[in-house]
């Protein structure tokens, strides 16, 4: 009987000889893109997605890998087009361009992301056939090879996990054969369907109150997928739009500003001030702070390995220390560096906005001036900036009356307090432009900035965890379904089960990998020392259960409770996933809506505010 993944193979084959035409174009068009340096980086990481789910085939890996990037680079043309359209900002169109850069990977994420889910709705139909197959043979290799030849083809990426599963058992030694797959699998479910059959495959099947457990598993194991799917589907509903939200304040810092200033001029001056830069930093900051919370929110799975090129940088460190503190080492320089950069930056911008710098104080509560005394004003603060760059901060006010004078035609005249006002404006300009240094507070803050970015990997792994332990309760039901799917096999002991467990954890996965190395200490032992490191009261009821049916009592009779309340455990975790997707959903959306929130608070209310009460000063000095 020929092999099916061969067959598969040979299909695949003959549709690709029959597309030959086409199989060149996109082999040509790969090597001509992996040529170019950003767009090899983006092909890379989309194939590395896609071989997680477990495509081989070369043809399809170029095919879809160059229509996902090839619409990445429309897509981002397009909004770099329209952003600098909208903005005409040299700085903010870098800022877009960096942002556009990290959601990259969100954009990869979607398609990958799309991909597991139908990896998962045509799991369960696999299953379905699996089913079928076991009732007619009676036999797990058969049902499987049965179940295979039922899969469609264009139900790709099943059909190449099926192919791998039959493998397994038809290999020599399939022990080895499925040690080697999971190191390949995308998902904890394939996993468990590995395990589950290879355990009936070896032993055979059990049957409980007339019913087949391989069966019942496969039912119970099918659910659980279902409510995968659903807590993915909801997710990707209510949160698919979040990134883009985040994303548009960006859009809107450069049309809201000149909105402003053109119904209330003085702002012009707060925005161009340090003040007002500190303020927009804090507010692109919240901006990317909350595109790096929603990327992790939605993330379900790990498709990425971590970065190469970032491998590369951090080999490159002459530092005798390991890779983790490299990488501290070399967060904390960026992070450092780039704080400096934008203080010097400020700094230069601040000097530079002194040539544009007009004052209002003649009119009440800054009403926008007339564009002839505008463009009045302008040119006479470009002349007096060339003065103010020369002058010292102790120069008389002669010099400044001299030069003043020097400035104004013949045909113009300057009675006494334009003079004065002139003069005032002018030394106040070069009191600013001398003022404008680096300060130690300033350098306070990059050493703060570089510090924390030293310190990043960790507060990332603190965030991943944090984000992880909303699905913690998830995971513990997950727990028992692993054990009620396993209780009923005479064979089955509870080191296997941790074994189970930790190929299924998450949240969990530090502490159960150390549970199997601490296993010849003894089962109970080490599932009691595992007892005392856990925080939720659930894990540690599941660890002292394992305890003593170690040494004690039976795994059955450990975990009757199960038995007796397996409909309520069922129902429980439907309903802590319901939970589960509520609290994501709001805390997704509460962070998708904190930029916005930040650029009408931090970046229109406060600085009208703070504009309004100095213009009422001036307003009612005038006055006095």
């Amino acid at each position: 009987m020929e092999s099916i993944a061969k067959e598969v193979l040979r299909r695949r084959q003959h549709s690709k000889v029959s597309n030959t035409q086409s199989y060149k174009i996109y082999l040509s068009a790969n090597q001509l893109l992996m040529r170019l340096p950003l767009i090899r980086g983006f092909l890379s990481r989309i194939k590395t997605g896609y071989q997680f789910i477990g495509e081989k085939d070369t043809f399809y890996l170029c095919k879809k890998s160059i229509h996902v990037v090839l619409g990445l680079v429309i897509v981002y043309g397009i909004s770099l087009i329209a952003f600098w359209s909208m903005t005409k900002n040299l700085l903010y169109t870098g800022i877009f361009l960096f942002f556009l850069w990290y959601t990259s990977e969100s954009y990869f994420d979607f398609f990958i992301g799309r991909s597991h889910y139908r990896l998962l709705e045509q799991f369960i139909v696999f299953m379905g056939y699996v089913r079928q197959g076991f009732y007619e043979y009676g036999t797990i290799d058969d049902a499987i090879y049965s179940a295979l030849e039922q899969m469609d083809i264009i139900q790709r990426e099943m059909t190449v996990q099926a192919e791998h599963i039959y493998e397994i058992f038809s290999d020599i030694d399939p022990l080895y054969a499925m040690t080697k797959y999971f190191e390949l699998a995308p998902n904890s479910y394939l996993k468990m369907f590995v395990n589950i059959s290879h355990l009936t495959y070896e032993y055979g099947d059990q049957h409980e109150n007339g019913k087949s457990v391989y069966l019942t598993n496969l039912s119970f194991l099918a659910k659980n997928v279902q409510l995968e799917l659903v807590k993915r589907k909801k997710l990707n509903y209510a949160l698919k739009s979040m990134n883009i939200i985040a994303i548009i304040p960006l859009f809107l810092i450069s049309i809201l500003k000149n909105w402003a200033i053109s119904n209330f001029a003085p702002l012009g001056l707060f925005y161009n001030s340090m003040a007002g830069k500190y303020i927009e930093i804090i507010t692109i900051g919240i901006m990317f702070i909350s595109m790096i919370l929603l990327n992790r929110i939605q993330r379900l799975d790990d498709f990425f390995p971590q970065n190469n090129q970032m491998k590369r940088w951090i080999a490159k460190l002459n530092l005798p220390l390991n890779e983790r503190q490299k990488r501290k080492w070399l967060y904390g320089m960026i992070g450092f560096g780039i704080s400096v950069l934008v203080i010097l930056s400020m700094l230069l911008s601040e000097r530079q906005n002194l040539s544009k710098k007009i004052y209002y104080q003649d009119q009440f509560l800054g009403a926008t001036l007339p564009v002839e005394t505008q463009l009045e004003r302008q040119k006479e603060s470009l002349a007096d900036y060339v003065f103010i760059q020369k002058s010292s901060r102790n120069i008389s006010d002669s010099e400044i009356d001299q030069w003043i004078l020097s400035t104004v035609g013949e045909d113009s005249k300057l009675n006494g307090d334009q003079i004065d006002t002139r003069r005032n404006h002018i030394r106040e300009k070069i009191e600013i432009y001398h003022d404008v240094y680096f300060t130690w507070w300033q350098i306070m803050v990059c050493f703060l900035i570089g510090i924390i970015a030293y310190h990043m990997p960790e507060i990332n792994e603190r965030m991943i965890k944090y984000i992880k332990r909303m699905e913690v309760e998830d995971e513990i039901s997950g727990y028992y379904s692993i054990i009620l799917m396993l209780m009923y096999h005479p064979r089955m002991n509870t080191e296997e089960i941790c074994d189970w467990m930790a190929s299924y954890s998450n949240y969990y996965k530090e502490e159960l990998n150390h549970c199997q190395l601490d296993m010849s200490m003894g089962g109970y032992q080490t599932f009691m020392t595992m007892k005392e490191k856990v925080d939720h009261p659930e894990m540690k009821k599941i660890m002292y259960q394992l305890a003593i049916a170690s040494e004690d009592i039976s795994i059955l009779e450990a975990f009757d409770e199960l038995v007796q309340d397996k409909s309520y455990y069922i129902e429980r975790r439907q309903w802590l996933n319901e939970q589960i997707i509520n609290r994501k959903i709001i805390f997704g959306q509460n962070i998708g809506f904190l930029p916005a929130y930040s650029l009408i608070v931090l970046y229109m209310i406060v600085p009208m505010i703070m504009s309004s009460i100095q213009e009422l000063e001036k307003f009612f000095y005038q006055l006095m």
